[in-house]
């Protein structure tokens, strides 16, 4: 009996939840189809090829060339691609807010003819949305499709930002190219040149020499946010490059912009032509500098050691009266029988120092010089400290590693050598 009445009572449930389950699938599916009504646009941003905006005078059509959004009419250039993807967004989402529904005049509406005609091409279909004036309250617009006489209202917002100049579409960038994708740059300073190039998708190099890596950020970040103060519309064959003296030459290309272009700063300019390798800049004064009267060394790795202690077995401190050596003992440094703990401090600045400027000459008054032992007395890194008095009374002091002389940023390394150095007597 309690099984009958069980089995009941679960069919019961399954009915209720059944019809229930009906009656939401019906209201989902009324509200689509509320919501598909009231959609302007069928056509999905992600098929969009190509975007027609016509105004009383003039027509700026755009088309997606190789997976990015270009300008192609009034005349081709690149466009801020982030700017005019959020407004497809907003354009493709937009919906009628409300339906005029007795008579009316089209021109009454601004819709006869109309302020503006917006197309929206995919391979299959094409729409059209005509836009009138605004209303009484300024944030939407009447509008009606082209291939209907029905007018309603869709909001301002998308639309505004669409009612500009062509010009302000324009990517006013000097140099419109992805700097992810940069891997070669070749820089030019009057009569000398060199090339800077990523190898194996992440190590940069100045020539042979290891590039630093934070330098090679920062200064494809200050190309990218260079921009150009106006533009000009131009056919003509701008042949700046066979005069230029400086010039960056980016390897790389995508679209061919015909734009000829004005760079501003402060009392200084420049004239940029882009073309579809993009070597594209020219200093027009000799003496302006920007990026340019730079040499291969701004780009090189600065830090000056590699040096790990692990690697390390021995360190060998000469002075003029003093030649100590620090041996490694049961994970402790020491000079005979006296741990030098200081000397841990030494590897840790090491790895921190880096060279400001290469210097021909440092006549000094006292020098020390370091060098680091391996396994089977391997020499692993031998340099020098040269030091004088300044004129202040404060000691100078550069490193020479090999033939090479370096000033250093600032750093404790000076003063834990004192420091080593009194540890090993014991004080």
């Amino acid at each position: 009996m309690n099984s009958k009445l069980t089995l009941t009572l679960a069919i019961i449930a399954l009915i209720l939840v059944s019809v229930y389950m009906l009656g939401e699938i019906k209201k989902t599916k009324e509200k689509i189809n509320e919501t598909q009504s009231k959609s302007v646009f069928s056509i999905d941003s992600e098929k969009l090829n190509r975007v027609s905006i016509a105004r009383r005078k003039t027509v700026v059509q755009f088309e997606k060339q190789k997976g990015r959004w270009v300008m192609t009419s009034p005349s081709k250039h690149l466009i801020k691609e982030w700017d005019f993807e959020n407004n497809i967004y907003l354009l493709t989402g937009l919906s009628k807010e409300s339906e005029i529904k007795e008579e009316v005049n089209l021109k009454d509406f601004g819709l006869q003819p109309p302020n503006m005609l917006i197309t929206l091409f995919s391979d299959s279909k094409e729409e059209t949305l005509e836009l009138g004036n605004r209303t009484y309250t300024g944030s939407s617009l009447y509008a009606k499709k082209g291939d209907s006489v029905n007018v309603f209202t869709v909001s301002g917002i998308g639309i505004t930002d669409l009612e500009k100049p062509s010009s302000g579409f324009v990517d006013m960038g000097a140099l419109p190219v992805k700097m992810d994708q940069v891997k070669s740059i070749e820089i030019k300073n009057l009569q000398k040149s060199f090339k800077i190039t990523c190898k194996n998708d992440e190590t940069w190099f100045v020539g042979d020499k290891k590039a630093d890596p934070e330098k090679i950020s920062t200064f494809l970040q200050a190309l990218s946010s260079l921009e150009t103060e106006k533009m000009k519309y131009s056919n003509e064959t701008a042949d700046i490059l066979k005069k230029a003296t400086q010039f960056i030459k980016i390897q790389y290309a995508d679209f061919d912009d015909s734009g000829l272009y004005v760079i501003g700063s402060e009392d200084k300019f420049y004239d940029c032509i882009r073309t579809p390798t993009f070597e594209t800049m020219k200093i027009k004064k000799d003496n302006a500098d920007l990026f340019f009267g730079i040499n291969a060394e701004k780009f090189e790795e600065r830090h000056l050691f590699h040096i790990h202690s692990h690697d390390v077995e021995k360190v060998e401190i000469k002075t003029k009266d003093k030649n100590i050596i620090c041996s490694r003992k049961d994970d402790k440094w020491v000079v005979g029988n006296i741990e030098i703990q200081s000397l841990n401090s030494l590897f840790w600045e090491l790895e921190k120092i880096a060279w400001t400027e290469k210097v021909k000459d440092f006549p000094s008054a006292e020098n020390i010089t370091l060098t680091f032992f391996g396994k089977n007395d391997k020499k692993v890194k031998e340099f020098s400290i040269l030091k004088k008095m300044g004129k202040d009374k404060k000691t100078e002091y550069v490193l020479k590693i090999d033939s090479s002389i370096y000033k250093i940023e600032e750093s404790k390394l000076l003063k834990i050598v004192d420091i080593i150095l009194k540890d090993s007597e014991g004080k």
